[in-house]
Order: structure tokens, then sequence, then C-alpha cells
């Protein structure tokens, strides 16, 4: 049995968090991992982890933005560990894994490559370059990634992987107990932070309800930006652009199949993305797409076939093609179903498992792993 350490930065509701936690449950239940799950952060959305067999879930805070000690602390565990890998899934992480993997001989893959940002900060540009050098493995979810990133050609694309046994697991009931009967419905699910852009899908909202009034647009998630996107929804339009906070609620299932369930229509306004969880989420579930063109959204939809694809912040381009796809309901079926074909072509937890298995196969043969169990 091969001993994994996943290293990450916060284990709260997200992209790389999501697609870690797919992993580490897949990992579980192949039953060749021992799994350790380090995270920089106590916050636990994904508290099913604790509850999965041969994985542990270890905290590491920092007491400062320099706390130097980090280094020794997870050198720490490492030498109670004795890993055969470790896996960093954020820039911060990587750096710190560093020493530990040098001093102990461990492989070290890094697959902080998220996302797909067009510009590149100086400090983000020499601490990811650092990393690529150092990490004897790059992992990237979409080539629009390695581009922007400039990682190194052996980088290895590792798409995001959708589990469809979460199907199994929804509830149901959500569009009444949210009271959206009677009228369609158009969605985006996404943190609000300054990385996407629900101001845009917001301004498209307002444009489409002078026109029209039997949709109402929701918006599914927490973060900073929130506050000030609710302010823009004007006092007579808050029963039909709602924001529903984080979905589900702490303490309620994670199923946000639930809520995608009763969408008409998903969308994703963003300023930078990889392959998108929502987006994933969408299709799975036969929802056509319209979402902006950029970063890696355009290998993961089609244009014309499994949805839309508009230039970032232009709410009138959003609205028009929320509008065409209101008013087409056979497209919309149409898409929604190429949409659920693609993913199960390309971005399915299986694909994900065997380029992972086989990524850590060549990394480290399960013959030479450093335990026996």
């Amino acid at each position: 049995m091969r001993t994994v350490v996943q290293f990450i930065d916060t284990l709260q509701s997200g992209g790389k968090e999501r697609q870690l936690f797919e992993l580490v449950k897949v990992l579980s239940a192949h039953g060749g991992f021992q799994t350790h799950v380090v995270s920089m952060s106590p916050d636990m959305y994904f508290d099913a982890m604790l509850a999965l067999p041969r994985v542990q879930v270890s905290t590491l805070i920092r007491n400062s933005r320099h706390d130097l000690s980090i280094f020794w602390r997870f050198g720490s565990m490492c030498r109670q560990w004795r890993p055969d890998l470790i896996t960093s899934w954020h820039s911060m992480p990587a750096i710190y894994a560093v020493p530990a993997a040098r001093i102990y001989g461990i492989p070290h893959i890094t697959a902080m490559i998220q996302d797909a940002p067009k510009v590149l900060s100086r400090s983000w540009r020499w601490r990811s370059q650092f990393v690529f050098a150092m990490a004897d493995e790059v992992v990237a979810n979409c080539q629009a990634g390695v581009e922007a990133y400039r990682a190194p050609r052996r980088t290895r694309i590792i798409g995001t992987g959708y589990d469809l046994a979460r199907l199994q697991h929804r509830s149901g009931g959500w569009q009444q107990r949210l009271g959206l009967q009677g009228r369609l419905v158009v969605g985006m699910v996404a943190t609000f932070s300054h990385y996407k852009d629900q101001p845009t899908f917001i301004l498209a909202a307002l444009l489409i309800l002078a026109q029209r009034r039997d949709v109402v647009f929701v918006l599914a998630g927490s973060g900073p930006t929130a506050a000030a996107c609710q302010a823009l929804i004007p006092p007579d339009e808050v029963g039909s652009i709602r924001l529903l906070g984080q979905f589900p609620a702490p303490g309620e299932p994670q199923i946000i199949e639930d809520l995608v369930d009763c969408l008409d229509i998903g969308v994703l306004a963003t300023f930078t993305e990889g392959i998108s969880n929502s987006v994933v989420e969408y299709m799975v579930l036969c929802k056509p797409v319209v979402a902006t063109h950029g970063g890696g959204m355009s290998e993961l939809v089609v244009d014309g076939e499994t949805g839309y694809l508009v230039p970032e912040q232009q709410p009138a381009a959003l609205a028009a093609r929320i509008l065409h796809l209101l008013d087409n309901p056979d497209l919309r079926k149409k898409m929604g179903q190429a949409g659920r074909q693609r993913v199960e072509s390309h971005f399915l937890i299986e694909h994900t498992l065997d380029k992972f298995l086989a990524l850590y196969d060549a990394v480290v043969p399960p013959a030479s792993a450093n335990k026996a169990s």
C-alpha cells in the first residue's frame, strides 16, 4: 500500500477542493493507498472526507503570513508518515513541501494549476516557476492553464472528473422549497470573489427582466463580493434575482445537484477559469450552458453544441444567449443532452483516477513503495 500526502491551502467550498475531495474518495475506494490530507485552514466544507477509510485529515495552521515554522512542522509530519508521494494543490503548500521532499527523498507532484489567468503578477510568476523547477511532476486541469502559467512541457493535463454516483443521493423538492415553481430558472453557482463575475450576470438578468417576467435568476455561493452584488439588485427585483448564499448551507447534505436540478439554464460569468466544476455539474444534469469565453472554458463547453460562449463583461451578449435559450425549449434539451454526453466521454472521475494512477505508478511503482501493508 502506498502512502500519499495531499497538501492543500484550504478545504472550503471551491474548485480545486472539490477535485481533491473526489480524488481522495476514489483513492479510498481503490484500496491501494493510505492518504493523509493536510490543510492549512481549519475550515472544512467537505467533511465527508473524515469518514473515508484509509484517509486521515490534519491541519497545519500558519501563525502569521511569514510563519517559517510551517517548513519544520510539515517536515515532521513527513518524517512520521514516510509517504511515498506528496501532491500539493496550491502554490504555497507546494513551496512549503519542497524542503521535506528534498530531505526525505519524497517525490513531489504539484497540481497547483487550476485556473488560466490572463495575466500573472511578477510574484505569482516567480512563485510558480520556482515550484515547477522543484517539483518532480506538474499537473494542470486544462491546456489553457499550462499556457497561462508557462508550465514545463512535461506537465500532464488531468481534468476535473465527475462521479456519477453523486446523482443517486439527490433529495429533490428544492424547486418548491426555494419557491421557484412556475417560472423558468437561470442560475449561476460560483464563489463570490474577484475572479468571478456575478455583476455581469446580474446586469444581464436585469436586461432580460425588462423584456419578460416568467423567469427567475438565482446565484448560489458565498464570499467577499456578495454584499456588493446584492447592492446591484433594485429593491423591486429582489424576488426575481435571488442570492441564495452558500448552497447547501453548513450542516445540510452537500448535494449541489439538488439546486442544479432546478435550473433550465446554467451560467458562469468569470474572469479566469480552468475546468469549472459548476459547468461540469450543469452539463451532467443536462442543462445548457452559457459561459464566459476564455481560459479552459472552450475545452469544456462546445460553443453552439453544448451551450454558448460569450465575451467577458458584456451583459448584453450574455443576455442575448440566455434569451435565445429561454425562447427555444427544444434547443435547451438538445444542448443539455449533448453536454451530458460530453461529460461522460471526457470528464468522469474514472478518467481522472486512471490518469492520476498512471502518474503515481510512473513516479512510485507499487512494488517500490516505502511500506507494504
